[in-house]
C-alpha cells in the first residue's frame, strides 16, 4: 500500500516535470516567435521610413531645383535691368564729367 503511494507520488512528479518541461518549452517558443515578430515589424517600418525620407529628399530636390531656376531668371532679369539704366545714364554721366572737368 506504501509502496502503491510512492509509485503515485513518483508518478505525479514525473507528469509534473514534463508539464513544466512542455510549458517552458512553450514559453520559449512564444518569445522567439514574438522576437521574431518584432524584428520584422522593425525591418517593415524602417525600410517604410528610408522609402520616405527617399520621397521627401527627392520632392525637396526638385523645389531646390525650381528656386534655382527662379533665381537665376531673376538674376538675369535684375542684370539686364541695371544694365540698360547704366546705358541709359551713359550719355547723361559722361556729359556731367566733361562739364565738370571742362567746363
Amino acid at each position: 500500500m506504501v509502496s502503491d503511494t510512492v509509485k503515485k507520488v513518483l508518478s505525479a512528479e514525473s507528469a509534473s516535470d514534463s508539464l513544466i518541461a512542455e510549458a517552458k518549452a512553450t514559453s520559449k517558443k512564444i518569445i522567439a516567435d514574438a522576437e521574431s515578430s518584432a524584428e520584422e515589424a522593425v525591418r517593415k517600418k524602417t525600410a517604410e521610413a528610408e522609402q520616405e525620407a527617399e520621397r521627401l529628399q527627392s520632392e525637396n530636390e526638385l523645389r531646390i531645383d525650381e528656386y534655382r531656376r527662379k533665381a537665376a531668371e531673376k538674376f538675369s532679369a535684375d542684370k539686364a535691368e541695371l544694365y540698360s539704366a547704366a546705358d541709359k545714364n551713359k550719355d547723361k554721366t559722361v556729359d556731367a564729367l566733361i562739364n565738370l572737368l571742362f567746363g
